[in-house]
């Protein structure tokens, strides 16, 4: 084994370091209390890595798997058309439920229109990683052929025109669609948020893994505790001492006082 004092080789019987001349008769049971809970943390690590960690393989063996952020064409496709058409057909039930069937006041349509696209713009963005500027772009898409689809639709029921009439009719047609489009960009902010905040745990949880398998009680590490142990030990008795002769200078009058 090594001195703590020292870092020299000695005997692992030995009862003081012939190098240093330490005492190590204190120390020694310590000393292999560290190493058999060294051992056993270092076990336990090897285990824990394994379970998470998969194993090493034969690198000819291995087949080049596609980057993460790569995405085949009609996977991209198949994600897009879900989160645009499916709030729009949500869209269109939700607007013909309200306005013909229920008749209800516009803030109900308003508030189902902003709270239907939110989701899948999430869904969007939470499953791979894609630029904000996409999520915008998708959002107008949608609102633009939700409104006019909305406005054909009361046209042919109402038989009206679909289109407004006059200016303040279109700009409560491109608020209305405005809201349509910033509900699924917010949508699509949290899903980001959602998945970097993923990113982020999974490096920390690697780092964690990293650190655990790593020995913490080298014998550098065990000689530099000691020196400050040493040095602790050293500042408490300089301590104690000029406490103890304050009190034996001083005691007597502090006493009689």
């Amino acid at each position: 084994m090594k001195c703590p004092y020292c870092i020299s080789e000695i005997d692992d019987a030995a009862l003081a370091c012939p190098h240093c001349t330490r005492d190590l008769t204190l120390l020694r049971p310590l000393l292999q209390k560290i190493e058999t809970l060294e051992t056993s943390l270092q076990a336990r690590i090897d285990e824990l890595a394994q379970r998470i960690i998969a194993p090493p393989v034969d690198a000819a063996a291995v087949v080049p798997a596609p980057q993460p952020s790569a995405e085949a064409p009609a996977g991209v496709l198949r994600e897009w058309v879900l989160a645009l058409l499916t709030p729009l057909l949500f869209l269109l039930i939700a607007h013909l439920l309200i306005t013909q069937v229920w008749d209800a006041r516009d803030w109900v349509l308003y508030a189902t229109s902003i709270a239907i696209p939110f989701l899948p713009g999430l869904r969007l963005m939470r499953l791979h990683q894609r630029p904000l500027i996409a999520a915008a772009l998708g959002g107008l898409l949608l609102a633009c052929v939700a409104v006019f689809a909305m406005s054909a639709l009361t046209g042919l029921i109402d038989k009206t025109d679909w289109l407004p009439n006059d200016t303040r009719s279109w700009r409560e047609l491109a608020n209305y669609a405005l809201s349509i489009a910033l509900s699924f960009v917010a949508g699509g902010i949290v899903g980001q948020l959602l998945r970097e905040r993923a990113d982020r745990l999974e490096a920390a949880r690697t780092r964690a893994i990293e650190l655990l398998s790593r020995k913490t009680f080298s014998p550098d590490n065990l000689q530099q505790t000691m020196e400050r142990i040493n040095s602790i030990g050293k500042a408490l008795l300089a301590l104690a001492t000029t406490g103890a002769s304050v009190y034996s200078g001083l005691g007597r009058f502090i006493a009689n006082g």
